[in-house]
């Protein structure tokens, strides 16, 4: 009966408190859109990676870099297999393009918690508010339907035809993401490891050769462009030793180093391990990453710990990369409390070293 009265007594602060983190939760997610709102940045990725090539193709123009337009990014930095399946929203206006994109990233982002089989709304609060999330599905960055590739990867992995399909279909839409065929034939999933890395070109041919060959030559140009503007403004190893003054070879060699490195452990690391750390490499791998990639580290973290547990708030970390974070943008500084954060959560997935206990079944 004690045990009772003192779990009644508590309940008033427990609710008041989960209601003041709430609210700041949903004030500090605010500020982060308004602050994108506010440079004209929603669904600004959007709108030159996805729906400029769109309307490019639909009215017979070459989407990188068509004569008629200036400038050294005058193109999408995704491979036409990104755009591709989403031709169809050329045909829309900008704005009403904008949202129905924006309804898919949203719906990819909770559909990614989900599968996983996630129910608990406090998960999803601190997962779809946090800057990892938010920032990432406002500008409408299609890092969040790779997640939801990956989460869906996960969850029908033993599924050869799902898992090779959510892999292909995730590389494809960004190259990042094709570190974990190492974890796929690491795990002994050669089927889907197979079917992965013969359907990755092929779908991406298959887009190239609808759009034009003759467009790779310029593509080329435009990648080339893309790393040498934003690697150091990366928040992971390579633009943090670009923000050192390493030379660009160093900054690459690095942070192939560190996902060979990783890419190793997964042989020995167990299933769900084995994926953090695939998940992590490709992370560190990409020359040009931004916070929203880390999101990769959700799935370890959801799959041990589908309800509510202390470790979901690492995600809050991704608050220092905010909006108005006090933290500078691009410096070394941001880049190091970034690479601490990624530890934290690699960590958390591979669950053996995790200073979080997993609660109870």
């Amino acid at each position: 009966m004690a045990a009772v009265v003192a779990n009644i007594a508590r309940s008033p602060r427990q609710v008041v408190l989960a209601v003041l983190a709430g609210w700041a939760l949903l004030i500090f997610g605010w500020t982060e859109v308004a602050g994108i709102a506010g440079d004209l940045g929603v669904g600004s990725d959007f709108a030159e990676t996805v729906y400029n090539p769109a309307r490019a193709v639909l009215h017979g123009l070459v989407p990188y870099g068509d004569p008629r337009i200036p400038g050294p990014l005058a193109g999408s930095v995704y491979p036409p297999s990104a755009f591709a399946p989403f031709v169809w929203l050329g045909f829309l206006g900008h704005g009403a393009a904008v949202v129905v994109w924006l309804v898919l990233m949203t719906t990819a982002a909770a559909g990614t918690l989900w599968v996983l089989g996630v129910r608990d709304p406090r998960c999803y609060a601190v997962w779809l508010l946090t800057p990892m999330m938010l920032s990432t599905v406002a500008i409408g960055n299609a890092t969040t339907l790779v997640i939801f590739l990956a989460a869906v990867l996960w969850r029908w992995r033993d599924s050869p035809l799902i898992a090779g399909a959510a892999l292909v279909a995730a590389i494809a839409t960004k190259l990042f993401a094709a570190p974990l065929v190492v974890w796929l034939i690491a795990s002994r999933r050669y089927r889907a490891a197979a079917l992965t890395v013969a359907g990755v070109p092929l779908v991406i041919l298959s887009a190239w050769a609808a759009v034009g060959f003759a467009a790779i030559g310029r593509y080329s140009s435009i990648l080339a462009a893309n790393d040498r503007i934003y690697s150091p403004t990366g928040p992971y190893l390579q633009g943090l030793l670009l923000q050192l003054h390493a030379p660009s070879p160093v900054a690459l060699a690095a942070g192939v180093a560190a996902a060979a490195a990783l890419l190793t452990g997964t042989w020995f690391a167990g299933d769900l391990g084995g994926f953090a750390l695939a998940a992590c490499a490709a992370v560190l791998l990409s020359p040009v990453a931004w916070i929203g990639y880390m999101g990769l580290l959700v799935i370890p973290l959801a799959v041990r710990r589908p309800s509510w547990s202390p470790a979901w708030l690492l995600l809050l970390g991704t608050y220092v990369s905010w909006y108005y974070s006090p933290v500078p943008y691009a410096t070394a500084g941001l880049s190091v409390c970034t690479l601490l954060l990624l530890a934290a959560l690699l960590v958390a997935g591979v669950g053996r070293f995790s200073p979080f206990k997993a609660p109870a079944a």
